[in-house]
């Protein structure tokens, strides 16, 4: 039997604008390389040239941006993964705190995907500055990019205080915690 959940949320790449901006001057930059260097090659190199830039510019950021960061939270687990990758399932008996933060990406982690810091522990992040700060009772520290900071921070708490529906802002408000 599944347990219902508290909270789901998919992020996709594409939401990213330095991904967005990013991708198409590759495309450019690539195919020049490539037209200079295939100019004068023959036939089945300019093939393998071609071959190579679509598939580099074309099919990787097609299915990379629509690849995306999983978050659901049931009542006894949260998990978070980027689709077909292992990622965190922790139990919620084991979190000590969930709080709402306000993140750089760039200067507090070094960017997107998967990182750490010494700050904010753990690091699953596709976009954006919102972010949900879980501590867990060893100390450890993994922090979630959310665009739905509130919402995911609810659930953390309610699963954590083995509540079955999220908790209401009013009785949690960012930054708490159940300790």
């Amino acid at each position: 039997m599944h347990e219902p959940v508290l909270f789901r949320e998919v992020q996709r790449w594409w939401l990213n604008t330095f991904l967005r901006v990013i991708f198409p001057f590759e495309a450019v930059f690539l195919g020049g390389l490539f037209l200079a260097l295939g100019h004068n090659a023959p036939a089945r190199d300019q093939a393998v040239m071609a071959a190579l830039w679509l598939g580099l510019c074309v099919v990787f950021p097609a299915v990379f941006l629509v690849w995306g960061l999983v978050t659901a939270v049931t009542p006894t687990t949260i998990r978070v993964r980027f689709m077909g990758l292992p990622g965190w399932r922790i139990p919620l008996e084991r979190v000590a705190s969930a709080e709402v933060i306000r993140v750089s990406p760039l200067g507090d982690f070094g960017g997107y995907g998967w990182r750490g810091s010494r700050t904010h522990g753990r690091v699953l992040n596709v976009w954006g500055d919102h972010a949900v700060r879980i501590t867990l009772t060893d100390g450890k520290v993994r922090t979630v990019g959310t665009q739905r900071p509130e919402e995911l921070a609810e659930a953390v708490l309610a699963g954590a205080l083995g509540e079955t529906e999220p908790l209401r802002r009013a009785q949690f408000p960012p930054g708490s915690s159940k300790a």
